[in-house]
């Protein structure tokens, strides 16, 4: 009944007349704390849209940034989709909700499997490095640079190299985004027994700072980036996976989850059937201690929270706690509201992740790297268990 009232509530509120620039999808707790007026009832758990001019947009993203040290913190929509975005998130929360109050421990009962082990002992530390280090040497890695691309070709490159020398069905692109000069980098390892089923791990590419101020990204998003490197690098050189497996180096997360706003609702849209996608973004700062990670529980879906849980215990042996970070605060927000099932394992409990993110001290002497990849065994897991079976999320 409520979520037939919140509804019924999105259809009868019209959006606030005057001069806007941008639409987005935001936590009333950041309006609040900058005294913005908007609808209190125009609302879905917590979140609202709200039509920001140019200024007002800057305020928001210094505040989501620099004050709640979310990553990302709000999602760039059009004005015409406002009530529709407002919608989706209605259900697919209450989906979730549901999900959480019916989901017993012993409905996820994964087995070991000695193939995954040796897998993820191919992982190295040192190659995390290595690819923080070179995002890093960016000056900047912004969606509003000069060349917004000049690091997403490097990383092409990179990914390329591996590719070349892969028995694997694999391919690479650029994806054009309509919002952003800064394009996407997706990779595809085709899937052999059902490949219109596919499980994503994504990660965004770009970096922010203060203005005219150096943005290495070390931790926020070269951590995360490195990571899918190099699960890309050990799944190469597997057997062909039975489903298909998406990587995504995302475009300007941090002006609004752009692109994987502009990807997951275009899958939604074209009926692309994705499994789970998983979410890696800060992975290198031992805030809640070395080897202690936490496992985001607002935006993502229960079943998957548990998978990474069980995963956890074969593969990577570290200690897991449950933590919140707030709507839009990474690219997994863009696949939940469109429906999909998604995860997001980060660093450390959020309160006591990395202070230094989105300013010239985000950078590599910070970050512990056997701490990192600790999410390189899961994520590796994660695609190799997942597009190895047949398990959905509920309906």
């Amino acid at each position: 009944m409520k979520l037939l009232v919140i509804i019924a509530i999105l259809f009868s509120v019209n959006a606030q007349a005057g001069e806007v620039k941008s639409s987005i999808l935001i936590n009333t707790d950041v309006l609040d704390h900058l005294n913005y007026d908007y609808a209190k009832s125009f609302e879905v758990f917590g979140v609202t849209t709200f039509e920001a001019t140019k200024e007002q947009l800057e305020e928001i993203e210094h505040t989501a940034h620099e004050e709640f040290n979310r990553c990302g913190g709000y999602e760039l929509i059009s004005k015409e989709d406002s009530t529709m975005s407002l919608m989706e998130l209605a259900v697919q929360t209450a989906k979730s909700h549901h999900e959480l109050m019916s989901f017993k421990l012993d409905d996820i009962n994964i087995n070991f499997k000695s193939e995954i082990l040796l897998a993820t002992e191919i992982l190295d530390s040192d190659n995390l490095e290595e690819t923080v280090l070179e995002l890093s040497s960016f000056n900047s890695r912004s969606s509003n640079g000069v060349d917004p691309n000049e690091h997403v070709r490097f990383m092409q490159d990179k990914v390329d190299d591996i590719i070349a020398s892969s028995p694997l069905e694999i391919t690479s692109e650029l994806i054009v985004h309509s919002r952003t000069a800064q394009k996407t980098l997706k990779v595809r390892i085709e899937g052999f027994k059902k490949p219109n089923e596919i499980i994503v791990l994504g990660g965004h590419l770009d970096s922010r700072s203060r203005r005219n101020t150096p943005a290495p990204g070390a931790d926020d998003n070269a951590s995360g980036s490195s990571n899918l490197v190099e699960i890309f690098r050990v799944l190469a050189l597997q057997k062909p996976p039975e489903r298909s497996i998406e990587f995504f180096w995302y475009a300007a997360e941090e002006v609004g989850l752009v692109g994987s706003s502009e990807i997951a609702k275009d899958y939604k849209a074209n009926n692309i059937d994705v499994i789970a996608a998983m979410q890696l973004d800060m992975t290198g700062f031992t805030g809640s201690g070395a080897f202690n990670i936490a496992n985001i529980t607002d935006y993502t879906s229960p079943w998957l929270q548990q998978t990474l849980v069980e995963l956890n215990k074969h593969y990577a042996g570290a200690i897991i706690s449950d933590s919140r970070c707030g709507y839009g605060c990474s690219d997994h927000a863009s696949w939940f509201r469109q429906g999909y099932d998604t995860v997001f394992p980060i660093e450390a409990e959020f309160r006591r992740s990395n202070r230094h993110i989105h300013t010239k001290r985000d950078t590599i002497e910070k970050l512990n790297f056997e701490h990192s990849l600790i999410f390189a065994k899961l994520g590796l897991a994660f695609a190799m268990e997942l597009s190895n079976s047949d398990v959905r999320g509920p309906k």
